[in-house]
């Protein structure tokens, strides 16, 4: 397991990017967000989710990198948005309604209608989350996550995969500006993007929302080799990154 973690619970929401092997690849994505109450997890195609117990999850999209545990981990709803045919979530057990559906563990996945604007689409007396359309298969609704405390107002932003941000989406960030982020860097930079980001397209992000803490995330094998590449950009960026 990989984590960051705030010290003051009470007031700022932690993160911890859970991997098997130490580096966050994209065989399987899982990010906890933890307060002083509870914790949540952000996708669920990480093995290393399965000790966590988690009061609620959210998937970003459903390719298998990204669901593949969510009927083994201890988790009893999952949110996520609205499925088509090519969704793919293992250990289905039946539908209860056209918006849930039952997995072989009893946990309940309820989708959200997808929209091209941002939508909260779940709240308690701990937390916000909105979600954030994202362009990523034409073929799956996709979004990322963003996670307010209540307490402080400050948010964490979860981009999910994603080829292009909507505009809605990109002026929330701006207006939000994330405490912390985890994005997904799927190529190094040079390599064409292909329905996922590269490292260029990623710090001209970054640099747009002037985002200051950020998670890399989603990293296939054309990284082999190349990852200290990345340290050419922290200067340019002023902002603090994490693998």
């Amino acid at each position: 397991m990989v984590s960051v973690a705030c010290r003051d619970l009470e007031h700022r929401l932690a993160l911890e990017v859970l991997t098997t092997d130490g580096i966050p690849t994209c065989e399987g994505i899982s990010i906890q967000v933890l307060n002083s109450n509870n914790a949540y997890l952000v996708d669920a195609g990480s093995e290393a989710a399965l000790g966590g117990i988690y009061t609620i999850g959210f998937i970003t999209h459903y390719h298998k990198d990204h669901t593949r545990f969510m009927a083994d981990i201890s988790c009893n709803l999952y949110l996520g948005p609205e499925l088509t045919r090519h969704s793919r979530i293992p250990k289905v057990e039946r539908r209860y309604s056209p918006f849930e559906l039952l997995l072989l563990n009893g946990a309940v996945l309820q989708t959200f209608p997808y929209s091209q604007d941002i939508s909260k689409v779940y709240s308690n007396e701990d937390i916000e989350v909105y979600a954030l359309p994202v362009d990523h298969i034409r073929t799956l609704k996709s979004v990322g996550y963003a996670i307010k405390n209540r307490k402080t107002g400050a948010y964490v932003w979860v981009s999910g995969d994603f080829f292009r941000l909507k505009q809605p989406s990109i002026e929330f960030l701006r207006e939000i500006k994330p405490d912390m982020a985890v994005i997904e860097v799927t190529f190094p930079s040079g390599f064409r993007r292909h329905y996922h980001q590269n490292l260029d397209s990623v710090m001209e992000l970054i640099e747009d929302l002037e985002l200051k803490r950020c998670w890399f995330v989603h990293l296939s094998k054309k990284w082999d080799g190349q990852i200290k590449k990345i340290a050419q950009y922290l200067p340019r960026s002023g902002a603090q990154f994490y693998f």
